[in-house]
């Protein structure tokens, strides 16, 4: 009986927290089978609100696109009609919108990350233009505040993905990079080998993580820079939730050598045949 009541602590341990399905009585000893029923219907009662929550945070974001995009307008009307004197202020209430117009598109990708049933739009796609997509799309940005962004290739041809947004995944290790990079530093993107696994790595010269906070990086919400530096403390967590969602190992971590940060995307060589 104890042997079988092990095997049902195991099986209780190894669940996932997004796992819906009851637990099984079978090889359940009768003498906790009460102890199974009382924890399924707590588990049924967790992901119910779980779900109700999720559900609220995608249907609040949803709700505000359409306000803040005609505030945008707005702003963008006034400016025009506006003189020298009034455009400072407009120009603070226009990053004020554009800020919360990036919280509630980054709130939308991440409640549709959690949603397991989602539907995943399947494509097949080569790692090497997900990355240098990533790079040009960040070229300007980079070049506006003074960051030398540059790619480094060394041989990963024939790496072929088919989830589409692993490119959001590589889009916000290079946002983030630049973010917190100053003015004159360096951003090199590499793309290599690692045995059988494709390698990809966003190596920085910015300001670093407190040791103390790397534990809480992929936390929501949760931003170990400094507060000058704009961010919704989401970019990492969605990253996160796609590299899990593929079967990817998303490392962040300080620099060695020198001040700054490695993001480090590890492709196994597995999800160039199944993914």
């Amino acid at each position: 009986m104890l042997r079988r009541l092990g095997g049902f602590a195991e099986a209780l341990a190894q669940r996932s927290v997004d796992a819906k399905d009851p637990i099984s009585l079978e090889n359940v000893p009768p003498e906790i089978a009460p102890l199974n029923a009382a924890l399924n219907e707590l588990i049924g009662r967790h992901q119910n609100a779980v779900d109700r929550q999720r559900r609220f945070v995608s249907d609040a974001a949803h709700e505000l696109r359409t306000p803040l995009a005609a505030l945008q307008i707005q702003v963008d009307n006034l400016r025009t009609h506006a003189n020298s004197a009034q455009l400072e202020a407009i120009d603070e209430l226009n990053g004020g919108v554009r800020r919360a117009s990036v919280l509630v598109e980054q709130l939308l990708r991440m409640a549709r990350l959690d949603d397991a049933a989602s539907s995943r739009i399947r494509a097949d796609i080569d790692l090497k233009e997900l990355v240098a997509a990533a790079v040009a799309d960040h070229v300007a940005i980079a070049m506006k505040k003074n960051v030398d962004l540059g790619l480094s290739d060394n041989d990963t041809s024939g790496v072929r993905l088919s989830d589409p947004e692993i490119g959001v995944l590589l889009a916000n290790l290079v946002d983030n990079a630049i973010r917190y990079t100053p003015s004159g530093g360096t951003i090199d993107v590499v793309l290599k080998r690692q045995g059988a696994d494709a390698l990809v790595e966003v190596v920085d010269s910015g300001c670093g993580i407190p040791d103390a906070a790397l534990p809480r990086i992929f936390d929501r919400f949760f931003r170990a820079a400094p507060a000058e530096i704009e961010g919704t403390g989401l970019g990492l967590a969605i990253a996160k939730a796609i590299a899990d969602r593929n079967g990817f190992r998303l490392t962040i971590m300080n620099r060695l050598d020198t001040q700054g940060v490695i993001a480090q995307v590890q492709i196994p060589v597995w999800t160039e045949r199944t993914h």
